[in-house]
């Protein structure tokens, strides 16, 4: 199986999250409004009745956009950018049928008098349904950003998985969720993840530092070459050929590559 994909690299990644970012906004705005049937609400699982609404948990739930944003900004190589964004993208697009095929809702009985947390909750309030909840983006992107940022920097991608997990636990804590929903979200974006690293015949960014790459090797056609050319250890470039143009020089990368998604075994 062979899918042929845009790579995305550092001078175009602020582009196609501000892209995602608008085209998410928009369906996730028209599935909190319109359903192919009547919300649902689940059943109350012993989390949900144990867990107590802490009004102030409303921050570390709001964090989640300032999350997204330090990941995006870590993360830069085109291996890492691109699964990055197809992963999310991936996420969303499965969470959106979801939300139009079985729309959930989460009742919103409780209310915060004064203060900041219930300035935040009424604004929350103000641009988000009730609806959207199984399964949790929030959860899922969360997750998704951190775990990307873990492949290419260790300790930063350690503190954003520690700052991934508190942001899940606020689901519960500001009541905007049920249980499920979350630990849908956390599977949602486990699934994408396999799924995109099931499909990617790119190395992971651990394996390029484990091999002293200079820069970020993706597979081409089932052959490897640098993003920028550049070949450690004096070892001679391999022939890649780039999608949709079976004239590149050996070693040789044109200025906007195309990232082939192939199945692991048909990469080694």
């Amino acid at each position: 199986m062979k899918i042929t994909l845009p790579a995305i690299d550092r001078r175009r990644k602020w582009i196609a999250a501000a892209l995602w970012y608008v085209a998410f906004s928009a369906i996730y705005t028209f599935t909190g409004r319109f359903h192919m049937r009547p919300p649902a609400l689940f059943e109350l699982w012993a989390p949900d009745r144990l867990i107590p609404f802490i009004d102030w948990t409303i921050w570390v739930y709001a964090s989640q956009y300032l999350l997204l944003y330090g990941c995006f900004l870590g993360v830069n190589s085109a291996q890492g950018i691109s699964r990055l964004v197809y992963a999310i993208s991936m996420a969303s697009l499965l969470a959106f049928c979801a939300f139009l095929i079985y729309p959930t809702e989460f009742p919103r009985g409780i209310t915060v008098d004064a203060g900041a947390s219930a300035f935040a909750f009424r604004f929350l309030y103000s641009i988000d349904s009730a609806t959207n909840c199984f399964p949790s983006l929030h959860v899922a992107l969360a997750w998704l950003s951190a775990l990307s940022l873990r492949d290419e920097r260790k300790k930063p991608g350690a503190m954003a998985m520690l700052w991934a997990a508190l942001i899940s636990i606020s689901t519960l804590t500001t009541k905007q969720h049920y249980f499920v929903d979350m630990v849908g979200g956390g599977g949602l974006a486990l699934l994408c993840r396999w799924l995109i690293g099931k499909l990617g015949a790119a190395q992971l960014w651990s394996e390029c530092k484990a091999n002293h790459c200079m820069s970020p090797i993706i597979s081409m056609d089932n052959t490897e070459a640098t993003v920028d050319g550049e070949i450690p250890g004096g070892m001679q470039p391999p022939s890649a050929t780039v999608a949709g143009n079976p004239d590149t020089k050996r070693g040789s990368i044109p200025p906007n590559p195309h990232l082939v998604l192939t199945s692991p075994n048909q990469v080694r």
